[in-house]
């Protein structure tokens, strides 16, 4: 059974590739190319998250928080794992896994080797690819991200201490981790731009990388772009979000700052055309330079730095605006700061009603303590059938 690894690096349009692959399960699978269920899915990080030493979001995100909790989440993946690839394997060759969380989460050479050590219990052959941007286009993509998340910086604040020695930035350094321990053979590194790519297009791209042998026409490239960065004038808006919502209240998801930031993005206000600016770009490139020279001599076979020089940005246009956008910033400030808001999640709320109805129904509690339970789930799921069809039923009973 051969393996492909997808391995990044982030901001290389790899939640585009993932959602592509995933819709195409069927597609790949006729022609015995496997996608797994049990390392999470679309983004396989699971299988990063089992090997990965520390405790990260993803798991945070689970309310698991020391190795105790961690352990008992992993508990049957290894049983999990190998039973989906013994079925796999009857009718499929290859079998592909694909996180950016390969590059970001897997900083020590050790967790690399470990990642082979646990697949070769199951796998013969590898290939492991991953797609290279010039690293300030990189880093102004994070901090769009971290925005969307819950930074509440101006970019020029935002990782102002990076070196050579960053395992996230300095991909010769990144890329001889895995070719240590997966062999120099089994790596195809691919330059992230449209005029490297087949038709400009990245899913082709990366299918005629892996699989230049399968029937890539059949294929539905449907699919639209994710996780698109944000634009200026978004930017000033999230980084306001963010100053006064923290994204957990407590040990647990608060969903409000995304359901606000939606609403933003909406906006029919704002400019979605001019991109985020950093005027530090082109220090960025020059601290990589003699990096990115060795890294695509011993990639590529190039003796250059085949990223192209970003250019130069004008303090000025940081934070272009369209219209008084601090203003509606400073509106939106206010409005945030009035209420806290608590959520009930989906859970919980199943949890609530179905407690309710099972100690009425038990004659643990009275009509009126079971109403004021259902009432209770009732605010947190205000159109949920099964709750306002129960809570009908016991008010007619009262």
């Amino acid at each position: 059974l051969h393996c492909i690894l997808h391995i990044g690096t982030e901001k290389t349009a790899t939640t585009l590739i993932q959602k592509w692959l995933y819709e195409n399960r069927d597609q790949l699978s006729a022609q015995r190319v496997a996608l797994t269920k049990n390392s999470d899915f679309p983004n396989n990080r699971k299988l990063v998250s089992y090997v990965q030493s520390s405790i990260d979001d993803y798991l945070k995100v689970r309310d698991i928080h020391n190795d105790t909790e961690r352990r008992h989440f992993f508990e049957n993946f290894e049983n999990d794992f190998a039973n989906e690839l013994s079925e796999l394997k009857k009718d499929h060759g290859t079998a592909i896994f694909t996180s950016e969380h390969f590059h970001s989460r897997l900083t020590s050479e050790s967790e690399v080797l470990d990642l082979k050590a646990f697949l070769d219990q199951f796998f013969d052959s590898y290939s492991i690819i991953c797609y290279f941007r010039e690293q300030s286009k990189v880093r102004t993509s994070l901090y769009s991200t971290g925005l969307k998340i819950n930074n509440p910086n101006n970019i020029l604040d935002f990782q102002s201490d990076i070196d050579t020695e960053s395992h996230y930035y300095n991909y010769l350094s990144f890329f001889k981790k895995w070719e240590n321990a997966f062999g120099k053979d089994a790596l195809l590194p691919r330059i992230f731009s449209k005029e490297n790519m087949i038709d400009g297009d990245i899913r082709k791209d990366f299918i005629a990388s892996v699989l230049p042998k399968i029937n890539a026409e059949i294929m539905d490239y449907k699919t639209d772009s994710s996780n698109e960065s944000l634009s200026a004038d978004e930017a000033v808006l999230f980084r306001e979000i963010n100053a006064v919502r923290n994204n957990f209240i407590g040990r647990h998801p608060d969903p409000t700052p995304d359901a606000i930031k939606n609403a933003v993005k909406n906006s029919c206000l704002l400019d979605k055309e001019t991109s985020i600016s950093d005027p530090r770009q082109n220090m960025m490139y020059d601290t990589f330079n003699d990096v990115n020279v060795q890294f695509f001599l011993r990639y590529f076979g190039k003796k250059e730095n085949m990223f192209p020089r970003p250019k130069e940005i004008d303090q000025n246009e940081v934070d272009h605006k369209r219209f008084n956008i601090s203003d509606l910033a400073d509106f939106l400030n206010s409005i945030l700061s009035i209420k806290k808001f608590v959520f009930v999640q989906d859970n919980e709320v199943n949890f609530l009603r179905d407690l309710a109805i099972k100690l009425h129904s038990s004659g643990a509690v009275s009509n009126s303590e079971a109403i004021t339970l259902l009432k209770l789930a009732n605010r947190a799921r205000p159109a949920g059938g099964a709750i306002i069809s129960k809570l009908d039923e016991l008010r007619n009973e009262d």
